[in-house]
Order: C-alpha cells, then structure tokens, then sequence
C-alpha cells in the first residue's frame, strides 16, 4: 500500500505500522519549538549538560532517524509518530523541565499505556509557590472514542458546543492537510451512529457532526489528528466547543476505547483552560 508522504522527514508512512503518537498542541509555547524539533530529536549532546547525554546513554537511551516520523499540523505544532518502546528514548526527556506526556483530556488515567498522548505545560514554582507567572493555558474539549459495531466505515466526529451562535468551524473542516485528513459537515447523526450516541448524549449541548475523511491512516493516527484540531478549536471558540466524542469501529490494538460512558462527573465537569483542568 502505498504511504503518505511526512513533510519534515520525506519518508513513506507504511499503514500497517501502529505506533504511539505524541501531539504537540497549535497553542504549545515551549523553548523547544516544533519546526526545530526533527534536528533537535536527534542531537542530544546540544540540549545542555542539565540533560547529562553520557548518563543517559549508559542507562540505555538511544534515538534513531527512522523510529519517528512528524507531520506538521495546522497552526504551528503537529503529531510525532514513534514506532518503538518510548521508555529510554532519548526525546521522552527532552520537555520535561516544562511540560509532562498526558493522556487527552476525557480520557482514563492510563499515563504510560496511552497510546495518545498530548505533551501538557508543567507547572513550576513560578506558578505555584511564587505565583509570578500564570497557570499555563491548555484549553481542550473533552474527548473520548465510542465503538461502533463491526463493519460500520464511516467514521464521524460530534462537537458538543455551549454556545452555538456564530460557531465558527472553518478551520475545524479544513482538516490536517498532512494526513490528507478532511471532515465533512453532516446535517444530523449518521444513522450508523445513533445507537452509540444516545448512551453519551448530553442533551445540554449543541451537537455539530463531521464525517471524517482520511486515506487509510491507522486509527492512532487519524484520532490523534482530529484531537489536534479539537485543541485548536477550543482555543479559537474561547472554550465553547466542551466535548468531542469520535466514533469509529476500529480502535488502536490491545487499547480499550475511552468511551463518555466513563465519565463518573460529566454533569460536574468543568471547562478545561489551563493545565490543573487536565488532572
């Protein structure tokens, strides 16, 4: 089958490959930049002596050209693709004075099983102790992955929005051009879709539906994509989109699908802003 192409690495994706994916959000404001980040993977003895490369090399950590690959995202960050063990990956520490790997907001607490994660701002002593900077902004809507019976294709995504006036979702529909990943607005529910999405309904919300359009791309991937741009839409809509729930019949292997129907506070839950909402 033939790949798509990434546009950092010039390398083929080969669609029967399954790994775990880091999202880089489009509001991220990190020292390390997303365009500098294909150079900077593969160079650790430039990150600084605070790092300590020869120590980390005698406790296992490596990183190789070809166990990544980027693909950059609307708006100014993008999704990393990583195709082994991300313990003693030499990249899994180079954020971590400033930001943790979390799962998507709505998602269960799996921390290191996730097969998605989003890398979050920390929280430092500026922000806490000495209170001299804000809470770092984070704002998502909440997210989860609902199965649908075996043999239904299509695949959709529902926004639940607050505030449905002037909604704009322009950006939204453009897709992650990428992955040639696109989304298609839809008049109501599919009926394919119904079924599950009754068990997750929150009838206080206006519910706006996509079908999702992507060539074959393997579930972490394509997911990965539509909660990229779930992020950037939460910042843009001031919040207004509060949950995203997908719908698709095929998951990520061995990984349950994080359904609304674990949501024990949903009546509860807050608007997700900053970092603290994440927890």
């Amino acid at each position: 089958m033939p790949g798509i192409m990434s546009p950092l690495t010039n390398a083929p994706v080969v669609q029967s490959e399954c790994g775990r994916v880091f999202i880089y959000p489009p509001w991220a404001n990190y020292s390390r930049k997303w365009q500098d980040l294909p150079t900077l993977f593969l160079a650790p003895d430039t990150w600084g002596q605070d790092f300590d490369p020869p120590r980390l090399r005698k406790l296992g950590y490596t990183v190789e050209k070809n166990d990544h690959r980027f693909f950059d995202g609307p708006s100014g960050g993008g999704l990393i693709q990583v195709f082994r063990d991300s313990r003693r990956w030499f990249p899994s520490v180079l954020f971590h004075r400033e930001a943790a790997y979390r799962s998507p907001a709505g998602f269960p607490r799996t921390g290191g099983n996730s097969p998605i994660l989003a890398i979050i701002p920390e929280v430092s002593s500026q922000h806490r102790i000495l209170r001299d900077q804000p809470i770092p902004r984070s704002p998502s809507p909440h997210v989860s992955v609902e199965q649908l019976p075996n043999g239904v294709g299509e695949c959709t995504v529902a926004l639940g929005v607050s505030k449905p006036d002037n909604f704009e979702d322009g950006e939204f529909r453009a897709g992650f051009p990428s992955l040639e990943l696109k989304l298609k607005r839809l008049e109501e529910c599919p009926e394919s879709t119904c079924e599950a999405f009754a068990k997750v309904d929150d009838p206080r919300l206006t519910w706006v539906w996509y079908l999702v359009q992507h060539p074959s791309l393997t579930p972490s991937l394509w997911i990965a994509a539509v909660i990229y741009l779930g992020l950037r839409l939460a910042d843009i809509t001031k919040n207004n989109v509060r949950d995203m729930l997908i719908f698709t019949s095929e998951y990520i292997p061995n990984s349950e699908f994080p359904s609304a129907v674990l949501w024990t506070s949903r009546k509860t839950k807050g608007i997700i802003k900053t970092v603290d909402d994440w927890r």
